[in-house]
């Protein structure tokens, strides 16, 4: 799956660069929740054959998901101070809305809250954020990490859900996606109830841990090699894009689409170290990406004014490849950075690197 994941990002990061919508693979909504069931597969994995304590399980996302985050944390607060006023920037909030931002970005605790608040009338209400007089969730140095949030939350129930029988978890994803199924046409079709809210997206989580229940036990042949993986995959990648471009079709659709797919992958498809290595750049890809692409075009705004070539780097096919080799050049820098750490979580568990 390890394609699979690296795809996912690089659509979020299409998404997020606001490139032709033919080249946005699967979108970035959708990539987010695709996502999800991944994490739910992987976690459903692990719990199942690595950690003899929770304890453990809990002490190596904490490992998975920090160090990286931090450093790109770090990264962009440089980034601030070189190219931005700092304190207007970051600090320009009320003090309410600055504490809660401050929590969210050196926890990730509420990090996806900061969606549903919006600060109206001198003061703090629920609702969606593009509503609010002041952007609250620009406060986060890494605005992608809402996702982050959303993952943490599941990560707290996962231990539960993970010991429950099979019957009963169906029974909670049928009524927790019927709960989906009731907001979405009532109005919550969108941002961002559309796939933040983590109660809607709990049915994605297990929908995961369902899959690898149904991997172990119905003792599935992976008979899709690595190589027909990647044709599947990247023919879908490009094939999606292009006729998401040519019709309107529901994003429910869409999503239905994109689960088979991964559930296809899931289930059936083989791997490789190489193809897992590949999926270890998804995490960093995800986290650093628009740290990347945002210093790119500031530095490309400094740099046209002082030299006509630069005017090269400015056209939108360039920039996206530059911006996704710079990415993927940043991601290796980040996996090396926290090797170490990654020998630690090795420790903590029984199985290979690969699968947590």
């Amino acid at each position: 799956m390890g394609l699979l994941r690296i795809m996912l990002a690089i659509s979020v990061f299409m998404a997020h660069v606001r490139n032709p919508s033919w080249t946005r693979g699967f979108g970035g909504e959708n990539a987010v929740e695709i996502f999800f069931i991944i994490s739910g597969f992987y976690i459903a994995l692990i719990l199942d054959k690595s950690y003899s304590k929770v304890s453990l399980f809990y002490k190596n996302r904490i490992l998975r998901l920090y160090p990286i985050y931090y450093i790109v944390c770090i990264l962009v607060l440089v980034r601030y101070f070189i190219f931005s006023n700092f304190t207007e920037s970051l600090f320009n909030y009320p003090p309410e809305a600055l504490t809660i931002g401050t929590i969210a970005n050196t926890t990730l605790l509420g990090s996806d809250w900061l969606m549903f608040l919006q600060w109206q009338d001198e003061g703090l209400h629920f609702g969606p954020f593009s509503d609010s007089q002041i952007p609250l969730h620009q406060m986060l140095f890494i605005p992608q990490a809402w996702s982050l949030g959303v993952e943490i939350t599941f990560y707290l129930f996962a231990p539960f859900f993970c010991k429950l029988r099979t019957r009963l978890i169906v029974i909670i994803f049928i009524i927790l996606f019927g709960l989906r199924v009731i907001g979405w046409t009532n109005g919550l079709n969108f941002d961002p109830w559309s796939y933040r809210f983590f109660p809607f997206e709990l049915p994605m989580f297990i929908m995961g841990i369902l899959l690898y229940r149904i991997r172990k036990s119905a003792k599935i042949r992976q008979f899709l090699t690595i190589k027909q993986v990647y044709v599947v995959l990247l023919s879908a990648y490009f094939a999606f894009g292009y006729i998401m471009s040519k019709l309107t079709i529901l994003r429910f659709w869409q999503l239905v689409f994109l689960i088979l797919v991964s559930a296809t992958i899931i289930l059936f498809g083989s791997q490789n170290k190489t193809d897992n290595a590949i999926g270890e750049y998804s995490y960093p890809f995800y986290v650093s990406h628009v740290l990347v692409f945002s210093s790119y075009w500031t530095l490309l705004s400094l740099l046209d004014s002082r030299n006509q070539l630069f005017i090269y780097f400015s056209k939108q096919p360039i920039q996206i490849v530059l911006m996704l080799v710079f990415t993927l050049l940043v991601s290796k820098m980040l996996i090396r950075v926290v090797a170490p750490i990654e020998k630690l979580r090795d420790k903590n568990r029984g199985i290979s690197k690969s699968l947590s």
